[in-house]
């Protein structure tokens, strides 16, 4: 059988793979971050045949898709507030609680632990850092990038980038949410003016410089094999900087790409470098000498998006290789 980590009942690239799992022959079950809390568990410590109720016979799992997996912080805040604690202690019940449900979900992956994961579970937390690191040593290009929190270093970098640079998240993209917006931490440019709005020293950040691309890529890596697609964010404003900032009245033109075999070879040497089975790669190509540049790698990376433009099917493509590792 195959067990699916999905992140929630609403991810349609997992219920696409399950559906072609089910329409060529296999067998899958799929468990949701969301509702970890609510699988059901009888690991009993002392019972040296150690089996575990989950939901399912964990002896029939053959391979695991660790796919978008999220364990999510969501407690009822009334209830923490009217606990015997009170309003005054809610912030410290609601760590407690949080710890405790992280642990819960390192029994889980412990005790799947011998089981064929996809991507393989304690490496697909990269750094983000290391890994232009290693790109760069292997022959990728890549932007040129500082952390710092010294306005004075900034502005040094400011003018070594022909005062061209950007700022992104050193980690992932966090979304903040109000009754009525929901707001994301995109790339941004950088103006002189955001820097002389700095302390001499302000809390530390990612600093890029800005390259003017011609076509933006989306690389899918599956079973040593690349799915590219170009997407043309360059020419709409709103999507210049990010692509991300979609423009849902005009959308941006995707189109199948295909790499260079050069950059198809170090990408790999990358891959195998992080030990990574799969991902999904952000590159660009700068419009000025028409050099492929190296953004980063999400080792879980939705790949719907390149998927359906291009004509990939690659929910099929996913579905025939766990079916094979399952068989």
């Amino acid at each position: 059988m195959i067990v699916i980590l999905s992140q929630n009942e609403l991810e349609i690239t997992t219920e696409t793979v399950m559906d072609w799992i089910w329409y060529l022959g296999g067998s899958c079950k799929r468990i949701n971050g969301d509702s970890i809390d609510k699988i059901t568990i009888a690991h009993n410590i002392s019972n040296e045949s150690d089996e575990l109720q989950f939901d399912l016979n964990v002896k029939d799992v053959k391979v695991i898709w660790y796919w978008r997996w999220q364990v999510f912080n969501t407690f009822h805040q009334p209830l923490i507030e009217a606990s015997m604690f009170g309003k005054n202690q809610a912030s410290n019940l609601k760590k407690y609680l949080w710890e405790e449900k992280k642990k819960l979900n390192s029994i889980y992956f412990s005790l799947l632990n011998k089981i064929n994961w996809i991507p393989t579970q304690e490496n697909v937390k990269v750094n983000k850092i290391e890994v232009l690191k290693k790109a760069k040593k292997i022959g990728l290009r890549i932007p040129n990038t500082i952390i710092t929190n010294s306005k004075k270093e900034l502005l040094k970098f400011f003018y070594t980038c022909n005062t061209k640079i950007i700022t992104k998240p050193l980690y992932e993209v966090p979304n903040f949410n109000t009754e009525t917006h929901m707001y994301k931490a995109l790339t941004s440019r950088i103006l002189l003016s955001d820097i002389d709005n700095l302390e001499d020293i302000f809390y530390a950040s990612l600093f890029q410089e800005e390259i003017e691309k011609e076509i933006e890529l989306r690389v899918f890596f599956w079973d040593n094999k690349f799915y590219s697609m170009a997407i043309f964010s360059q020419l709409d404003p709103q999507t210049n900087l990010d692509f991300r900032n979609y423009n849902h009245d005009k959308p941006n033109r995707n189109v199948p790409y295909e790499l260079e075999t050069e950059t198809q070879r170090k990408l790999l040497n990358l891959f195998k470098l992080l030990k990574l089975e799969t991902g999904s790669v952000d590159m660009l190509i700068d419009r000025n000498n028409n050099e492929y540049v190296f953004l980063e790698i999400n080792p879980v990376g939705q790949f719907g998006m390149i998927s359906y433009p291009c004509n990939y099917y690659l929910e099929k493509v996913v579905a025939n290789y766990l079916i094979s590792i399952d068989s």
